[in-house]
């Protein structure tokens, strides 16, 4: 049985006008997947990381709302933007790449891949986790999805059980 394929919108939004200047990209992405879109801060469009603005649903149709991903407006945005774009490996599966700053700096903690891509959702709608009896909060999620990859920025908290 296929899954439906629902339409969905990237749009470039124009925040001092309040208004939508043009179209990003167009697909059609089944509900698991669009559901993940929905959830990550930014998504890599057209070699070039998407921060997400807000998204809305109407009927089927979706649409979600991106502007530049702005390095200076992060204190680690440029080595987030160096994260990303310096690995090309691709997924079969939807994966998460947990990337943890240790002296100043990101390094790959760990890699999980996803059996359903609804277990990614649930990765995403979660804060705060655990990795080898340590926790972590989740600081920013990027998508990339021509790779497959869900990048996950951490760090390392003091959050007790």
């Amino acid at each position: 049985m296929s899954q439906q394929q629902l339409p969905l919108i990237y749009q470039h939004w124009d925040e001092q006008n309040s208004e939508p200047i043009e179209t990003i990209n167009r697909m059609l992405v089944s509900r698991e997947v669009l559901f993940i879109r929905k959830l990550v801060d930014a998504t890599v469009l057209r070699n070039k990381i998407w921060e997400h603005t807000s998204n809305e649903t109407e009927g089927d149709y979706s649409c979600i709302y991106i502007k530049p991903f702005e390095i200076k407006e992060t204190p680690t945005g440029e080595q987030i933007e160096q994260v990303v774009f310096a690995r090309h490996d691709l997924a079969g599966r939807y994966e998460a790449e947990y990337w943890v700053v240790l002296e100043n700096e990101y390094h790959l903690l760990t890699v999980a891949t996803f059996e359903q891509t609804w277990h990614a959702a649930q990765v995403l709608l979660d804060h705060y986790l655990r990795i080898a009896e340590k926790h972590y909060e989740v600081n920013y999620a990027i998508l990339d999805p021509n790779r497959k990859k869900i990048l996950l920025f951490i760090q390392e908290t003091s959050f007790r059980d």
